[in-house]
Parts: structure tokens; sequence; C-alpha cells
């Protein structure tokens, strides 16, 4: 099982961000950094997997936050477990077996 998030960060004061700095002033900020992290795990029945943080900016163009659990170490593996906030929106979960995503629930 892997642990995998995607990130984007401002290249000046290295806080999280869609696509807008509050240094720009609200215009599309013109580079985006995406750090994945990935980082082998292995969970046994009954773990838990907390993730506390609040964003220092505010998001546009639909930020979501995303850890997936992969059964291998590529992101072209199964992921028994997908889970993405979206911000403002709604929490999704799902997994992914043999290329194909299941039946995707949202709170």
């Amino acid at each position: 099982t892997s642990l995998t998030h995607n990130l984007h960060l401002c290249k000046y004061c290295s806080c999280a961000l869609s696509n807008a700095c509050p240094f720009w002033e609200g215009r599309p900020f013109p580079v985006m950094i995406v750090v994945p992290h990935t980082q082998g795990v292995s969970l046994s029945v009954g773990s838990a997997v907390t993730i506390k943080g609040r964003p220092l900016v505010c998001f546009f163009n639909e930020p979501h936050l995303q850890v997936d659990f992969h059964t291998e170490m590529n992101e072209e593996s199964d992921i028994a477990f997908h889970f993405q906030v979206r911000f403002g929106s709604c929490v999704v979960m799902n997994s992914r077996e043999y290329r194909a995503w299941k039946q995707e629930v949202q709170s």
C-alpha cells in the first residue's frame, strides 16, 4: 500500500494554492509547482490515518485535497481507497480495480 498526495505550492512563499496566490492580486499564477509525495506504508486491520490541516490562502478552480492508497508503489496500480475533499462542495470516496473506477460515494 502507498500513500500519495498532490499539493500545489507557490514558488515564492511556499503556501498551498490552486492557481492563484495573494502576491499576484488574484491574477492566475504563472507557475504551478506540483509536489507529489509517495510513501510506502503498511496498514493493518483497524488502522487509522489522520490528515489535519488548514488552507493558508483562498482557493480557486475547484480546489481539493486527494489521498490515494495504492496496492503497489506505482501510479497505475489498483487504488484500494481514494479520498478527495472538494473544499466548499463535498467529500468523494471510491476505489479503482483493474483500471476501472468503482461506484463513487459522495457526502
